[in-house]
């Protein structure tokens, strides 16, 4: 009977040897595939991952003095290359009034002691009374001639 036992205890142990041995097996095929499985998906999002472009430097926006400075050196070259087209200017807001002949408001910009007008419409009040004295903005409206040189006429404030 202990022949029988001692055979028994050692195919038990076989067995048991061999199933662990498979487990393992199993567990290292497992682990292998997933690094696998890993390094395929960082290479390829590597890969098609989107390529940064530089961007290009923004374009500066001209100041009232540039306007007024082109306007007094030629005004006729000025009207016919600016008037009536949109533009965008910056200027420090010199002040804010009521227009006198026409409905709206007027936003006066000073540069270097030049001037320009943006003339906003009753229905961008609120473009008016957000602004005050000192205030740096950017202004973009339809450029024309005004009292004392160009101005801006339906005229927005950034």
């Amino acid at each position: 009977m202990r022949n029988n036992n001692e055979r028994l205890e050692k195919k038990t142990s076989e067995v048991l040897l061999s199933k662990y041995n498979e487990h393992r097996i199993v567990v290292w095929v497992v682990v292998a595939v997933a690094i696998g499985a890993l390094l395929i998906l960082t290479l390829t999002n590597e890969s098609s991952a989107p390529t940064q472009q530089a961007r290009p430097a923004p374009t500066p926006i001209p100041g009232v003095s540039h306007y007024i400075e082109m306007w007094e050196a030629n005004g006729v070259a000025f009207e016919s290359q600016y008037y009536g087209r949109h533009i965008v200017v910056k200027g420090k807001v010199d002040s804010v009034s009521n227009r006198i002949l026409e409905e709206g408001y007027r936003i006066t910009m000073v540069e270097n002691f030049d001037t320009m007008d943006c003339n906003v419409t009753p229905e961008n009040k609120h473009m008016a009374t957000s602004v005050s004295k000192g205030q740096y903005i950017v202004a973009a409206g339809i450029i024309d001639s005004g009292f004392l040189g160009p101005d801006l006429y339906d005229c927005t404030v950034r």
